[in-house]
Protein backbone atom coordinates (compact mmCIF):
# COMPACT_ATOMS: atom_id res chain seq x y z
CA UNK A 1 0.00 0.00 0.00
CA UNK A 2 1.38 3.83 -0.81
CA UNK A 3 1.08 6.22 1.74
CA UNK A 4 1.40 9.69 1.41
CA UNK A 5 3.53 11.29 4.15
CA UNK A 6 3.44 14.84 5.34
CA UNK A 7 3.75 17.15 8.44
CA UNK A 8 5.79 15.12 11.56
CA UNK A 9 5.89 11.56 9.56
CA UNK A 10 8.39 13.90 7.54
CA UNK A 11 10.45 13.83 10.23
CA UNK A 12 12.95 10.55 9.90
CA UNK A 13 12.99 10.14 14.02
CA UNK A 14 9.08 10.49 14.49
CA UNK A 15 8.64 7.87 11.09
CA UNK A 16 10.93 5.54 13.42
CA UNK A 17 9.40 5.32 16.65
CA UNK A 18 6.22 4.87 14.93
CA UNK A 19 7.05 1.87 12.64
CA UNK A 20 9.04 1.12 15.85
CA UNK A 21 12.45 0.72 13.30
CA UNK A 22 14.09 2.06 10.65
CA UNK A 23 12.52 0.39 7.76
CA UNK A 24 12.33 3.62 5.54
CA UNK A 25 14.82 5.69 4.73
CA UNK A 26 12.99 9.08 3.69
CA UNK A 27 16.06 10.64 2.73
CA UNK A 28 16.14 7.85 -0.31
CA UNK A 29 12.76 8.76 -1.53
CA UNK A 30 11.72 11.38 -4.06
CA UNK A 31 9.65 14.55 -2.67
CA UNK A 32 5.66 13.73 -4.25
CA UNK A 33 3.63 16.45 -4.72
CA UNK A 34 -0.48 16.24 -4.39
CA UNK A 35 -2.95 18.40 -5.83
CA UNK A 36 -5.78 20.52 -3.93
CA UNK A 37 -4.12 19.23 -0.27
CA UNK A 38 -2.46 21.33 2.38
CA UNK A 39 -1.10 21.06 5.85
CA UNK A 40 -2.53 23.21 8.71
CA UNK A 41 -1.84 22.98 12.00
CA UNK A 42 -4.50 21.07 14.39
CA UNK A 43 -6.06 24.48 16.07
CA UNK A 44 -4.19 24.92 19.49
CA UNK A 45 -2.07 22.13 19.11
CA UNK A 46 1.77 21.86 18.08
CA UNK A 47 1.32 18.81 15.14
CA UNK A 48 -0.57 19.23 11.12
CA UNK A 49 -3.77 18.02 9.60
CA UNK A 50 -4.50 16.74 5.92
CA UNK A 51 -7.43 18.73 4.78
CA UNK A 52 -8.89 19.20 1.27
CA UNK A 53 -8.05 22.66 -0.44
CA UNK A 54 -8.75 23.36 -3.52
CA UNK A 55 -5.78 25.00 -5.39
CA UNK A 56 -3.37 24.08 -2.90
CA UNK A 57 -0.27 22.02 -3.90
CA UNK A 58 1.09 20.13 -0.72
CA UNK A 59 5.05 18.12 -0.56
CA UNK A 60 5.34 15.41 0.95
CA UNK A 61 6.94 11.75 0.29
CA UNK A 62 5.65 8.51 -0.47
CA UNK A 63 6.13 5.46 1.67
CA UNK A 64 5.13 1.89 0.89
CA UNK A 65 3.95 -0.21 3.85
CA UNK A 66 3.77 -3.57 2.93
CA UNK A 67 2.69 -5.69 6.36
CA UNK A 68 0.14 -5.45 8.88
CA UNK A 69 2.37 -4.62 11.90
CA UNK A 70 3.38 -0.99 10.45
CA UNK A 71 0.21 -0.31 9.52
CA UNK A 72 -1.30 -0.82 12.28
CA UNK A 73 1.25 1.22 13.80
CA UNK A 74 0.53 4.09 11.55
CA UNK A 75 -3.01 3.70 12.42
CA UNK A 76 -2.76 4.12 16.29
CA UNK A 77 -0.54 6.99 15.41
CA UNK A 78 -2.75 9.44 13.17
CA UNK A 79 -5.98 8.22 15.31
CA UNK A 80 -9.50 7.65 14.55
CA UNK A 81 -9.90 11.21 13.67
CA UNK A 82 -7.69 10.74 10.64
CA UNK A 83 -8.98 7.78 8.62
CA UNK A 84 -6.49 6.50 5.89
CA UNK A 85 -8.42 7.59 2.76
CA UNK A 86 -7.27 7.10 -0.88
CA UNK A 87 -6.33 10.41 -2.44
CA UNK A 88 -5.49 9.37 -5.81
CA UNK A 89 -7.55 6.67 -7.52
CA UNK A 90 -4.96 6.93 -10.68
CA UNK A 91 -1.85 6.09 -7.96
CA UNK A 92 -3.85 3.76 -5.49
CA UNK A 93 -2.32 6.46 -3.07
CA UNK A 94 -3.74 6.81 0.20
CA UNK A 95 -3.50 9.16 3.23
CA UNK A 96 -4.87 10.11 6.46
CA UNK A 97 -7.24 12.37 6.01
CA UNK A 98 -8.47 14.50 9.25
CA UNK A 99 -12.67 14.29 9.61
CA UNK A 100 -14.53 16.90 10.98
CA UNK A 101 -13.73 16.60 14.57
CA UNK A 102 -10.50 17.98 14.09
CA UNK A 103 -10.48 21.98 13.47
CA UNK A 104 -7.61 23.32 11.31
CA UNK A 105 -5.72 26.81 12.18
CA UNK A 106 -5.11 29.65 9.89
CA UNK A 107 -1.74 28.49 10.37
CA UNK A 108 -0.01 26.19 7.43
CA UNK A 109 2.07 23.75 8.85
CA UNK A 110 5.92 24.54 8.39
CA UNK A 111 8.08 21.55 8.80
CA UNK A 112 11.40 23.52 9.01
CA UNK A 113 10.64 25.55 11.61
CA UNK A 114 8.33 22.58 13.55
CA UNK A 115 11.90 20.61 13.37
CA UNK A 116 13.78 23.87 14.77
CA UNK A 117 11.13 24.58 17.70
CA UNK A 118 11.49 23.47 21.33
CA UNK A 119 7.80 21.48 20.77
CA UNK A 120 9.89 19.30 18.82
CA UNK A 121 11.73 17.38 21.32
CA UNK A 122 8.50 17.38 23.55
CA UNK A 123 6.99 16.13 20.52
CA UNK A 124 9.43 12.98 20.00
CA UNK A 125 8.71 12.22 23.94
CA UNK A 126 4.94 11.98 23.79
CA UNK A 127 5.35 9.90 20.33
CA UNK A 128 7.60 7.48 22.19
CA UNK A 129 5.18 7.23 25.51
CA UNK A 130 1.98 6.83 22.93
CA UNK A 131 3.47 4.50 20.87
CA UNK A 132 4.92 2.27 23.54
CA UNK A 133 0.92 1.33 24.33
CA UNK A 134 1.60 -1.38 21.32
CA UNK A 135 4.95 -2.26 22.01
CA UNK A 136 2.90 -2.82 25.65
CA UNK A 137 0.85 -4.85 24.44
CA UNK A 138 -2.39 -2.73 25.04
CA UNK A 139 -5.58 -3.89 23.82
CA UNK A 140 -7.04 -0.76 24.25
CA UNK A 141 -5.72 1.26 20.95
Amino acid sequence: MKIFVFGSLLSQDVLNIVLGENHIRLDKLPIKEISNFQAYYVENEDYPMLVEKEYEVLSGKVITIDNKEHLDRLTHYEGEENPLKIISADDSLYAFLADSTLTPSPKKWDLNNWLQSPAYKDFLERVKKFMSQIELGLDNW
